[in-house]
């Protein structure tokens, strides 16, 4: 929620989200959004570069990671942890 001059962002999970996975998922992708577009030129923040730096560390987002490698949109191995 950007209309507020609170210093929050407010992200809803929708159909009720169950499964730790999901939910983990939709937070670790709300965190790697901020960050990316925060360290990230105007110019760099495209689909190819986020994925990429996604990439990069697989380790703070297993969960996001692992439903990229599944829908093909993330073309690396996963790191064991």
């Amino acid at each position: 929620n950007t209309s507020t001059y609170k210093n929050t962002i407010e992200f809803r999970l929708f159909r009720g989200q169950k499964s730790y996975d999901k939910v983990m998922k939709a937070i670790e992708f709300v965190d790697a959004i901020y960050y990316f577009t925060r360290d990230n030129s105007y110019r760099d923040n495209n689909l190819t570069s986020f994925l990429n730096w996604v990439g990069e560390r697989q380790d703070s987002y297993p969960e996001l990671t692992k439903i990229l490698i599944k829908k093909g949109s993330l073309k690396i191995k996963l790191v064991a942890a």
